[in-house]
C-alpha cells in the first residue's frame, strides 16, 4: 500500500485562484509561490510557506 506524503502548505485558494509557478528550497522546509493568485482573481502576488 502507497503511503501519503501530502503536505498542506495554505488555506483553500478562491475558486478561480491559480499558482502558475513555485519553488521548493534545497532543504525541502519552503515552498514560494512566484506566480499565484491565491487571495484575489488576477491579483499576482508572492506566497511562501514553511514546512513544520
Amino acid at each position: 500500500m502507497a503511503e501519503n506524503n501530502n503536505i498542506k502548505l495554505s488555506d483553500i485558494q478562491i475558486q478561480e485562484g491559480d499558482i502558475v509557478e513555485y519553488q521548493i528550497s534545497a532543504n525541502s522546509n519552503y515552498v514560494v509561490s512566484t506566480l499565484a493568485d491565491q487571495d484575489t482573481d488576477e491579483v499576482i502576488e508572492l506566497y511562501s510557506a514553511y514546512r513544520r
